[in-house]
């Protein structure tokens, strides 16, 4: 992750020292700007884990899925940095980088949803056996490197080639526990418990190289823009850590990003003249699907078995990390 950072801000200022001191002959002209950038998030990330035994001398298997979703319905805040080659020789580009945290902890409930899973060659059914809520505050922080050169300009529009990286990390803590569960007799047992204690820690990291292609169509003072990117190379990483059964979870996954973006900037006047200033509008729906595994370690004594579990350790290999968003944001820009 590092390195990729590395490489982003190398580029960067590699860029900004190309542009021609004065009295030499410019290639093309560079414009800078700087973007004050509100919004929203809708969504969650959630993770999904299954473990599946055979049973002695049958062709039945029996196990348990579990599936933690974390809220991500958010207020955003943050800032853009853009460098722009309006090249009369060579190769226009434009790269910026973006970053946004939260302004407030998401509205929601962390839920947790358990299964029992019968399954066989030819048959499956799954029993949901617990569920419960719990509130939970949040850090967050995303990061976004764009790098888009035009390959194709014709009247009024221009499609737009676009290499970007984008990061992000969520951390949350869990208070209380609220829900239910199926006893051994088959009641349903409500409960509420650990009102406003921490009963958990969760951290999502998720790294996303991406190739998209975009399109723009300017008219008058405006432009309207739609992007769509994609990658098979998603790195996602987590850690889970359970405090009531002394018990964390490591996750460790890869997989896809889909996300279209669309947009709509306007040039602001003062009066008959284009002024510096300009207000930018984004909406980015956003798909994450990951596989992988994760590591389970004790810690404690875990008192939801019989056995003292210190110190104790598994590895589940059927472990996936995904995450779906709508993201909103306005930038006030102004361009230097």
């Amino acid at each position: 992750m590092i390195c990729k950072w590395h490489l982003v801000f190398v580029c960067l200022i590699i860029a900004i020292l190309n542009i021609p001191a004065n009295g030499q002959e410019a290639p093309g002209k560079y414009d800078l700007s700087f973007s004050i950038v509100g919004g929203g998030m809708y969504g969650y990330t959630l993770y999904r884990l299954e473990h599946m035994q055979l049973v002695p001398e049958t062709d039945w298997s029996i196990g348990v899925k579990s599936e933690l979703q974390f809220p991500l319905d958010m207020m955003l805040a943050g800032f853009r940095l853009q460098l722009d080659k309006r090249a009369s020789k060579g190769i226009p580009w434009s790269l910026s980088i973006e970053y946004l945290t939260n302004l407030n902890d998401p509205h929601g409930a962390m839920e947790d949803t358990d299964w029992i899973i019968y399954s066989t060659y030819d048959y499956f059914k799954d029993m949901k056996f617990s569920y419960t809520k719990s509130d939970v505050d949040l850090v967050s922080h995303f990061a976004e490197a764009i790098l888009s050169i035009p390959v194709l300009s014709k009247n009024k529009f221009q499609f737009t080639a676009v290499g970007g990286f984008q990061y992000r990390r969520y951390s949350f803590n869990v208070y209380g526990v609220d829900g239910w569960y199926i006893n051994s007799q088959g009641r349903q047992i409500n409960f509420v418990d650990y009102q406003n204690d921490k009963v958990g820690k969760y951290r999502a990291i998720y790294m996303i190289p991406y190739l998209g292609l975009g399109g723009e169509l300017h008219y008058s003072k405006n432009t309207v823009y739609l992007l769509a990117k994609a990658t098979p190379f998603v790195f996602a990483d987590d850690f889970d850590d359970h405090l009531l059964r002394f018990k964390t979870g490591e996750g460790d996954c890869s997989g896809m990003f889909l996300a279209v973006e669309s947009g709509v900037d306007w040039l602001l006047t003062k009066g008959d003249n284009l002024s510096n200033w300009a207000i930018e509008i984004r909406a980015e729906y956003s798909l994450i699907s990951t596989n992988g595994e994760q590591i389970q370690t004790w810690y404690g004594d875990d008192p939801a078995s019989e056995a003292d579990d210190t110190g104790e350790s598994m590895t589940l290999d059927d472990y996936d990390m995904a995450s779906k968003t709508l993201m909103f944001k306005a930038r006030l820009k102004y361009n230097f």
